[in-house]
Formats: structure tokens, sequence, C-alpha cells
């Protein structure tokens, strides 16, 4: 069962628990928010990280982020990345 919290936050390890011991799920493959995966890396949920990057000038505030939130200083080391024309896809 997965369980959450009184805000209505889902309990991310113990969902992560279940897709393993109940429905024998491996591996999952999240594209989150900024906000889950701020959360993921805070709860120490991550194993690896990949991140597509594009070559583009552009300033402004609100544009997308990988997180949303402080995390704690973990270093990432990269083990591959692929280039296809102007984008580079790295997975630490």
């Amino acid at each position: 069962m997965v369980n959450v919290d009184e805000s209505g936050e889902v309990d991310l390890t113990s969902a992560l628990r279940y897709l393993q011991q109940e429905r024998g799920v491996g591996r999952v493959l999240c594209e989150g928010s900024p906000t889950l995966n701020a959360s993921l890396a805070r709860r120490g949920l991550l194993d690896e990280f990949l991140v597509t990057t594009t070559l583009r000038l552009s300033g402004y505030p609100n544009e997308p982020r990988i997180v949303s939130s402080p995390v704690t200083d973990r270093p990432l080391h990269l083990v591959s990345e692929l280039h296809h024309t102007d984008e580079t896809v790295a997975r630490a």
C-alpha cells in the first residue's frame, strides 16, 4: 500500500517499495517535475539521473528547472553521454 501524508503528498519511499515488492518492478524511469526530482534526491531515491540539454540562449527567471528546491550536495559522476544534432543526453 502507498501512504499519503496529511498534506496529500505521496510517500515516495513506500510507493517505490510497493512497486518493487508487490508488483515486481525492477526499475522506474521518472520524468518528473522539478519538485518531484528534488523530493527523490533528498530521500536518496535516485540511482541515476538523465539530463537532456540543448544549446539555447535565454534568461527568463521562470524557465524550467531540474529541481525546485535545495538538495543535499551530492556529487554526480558522468557515466555516459550521447550527442545528436544540437542535443546532449548526459547520464550520471
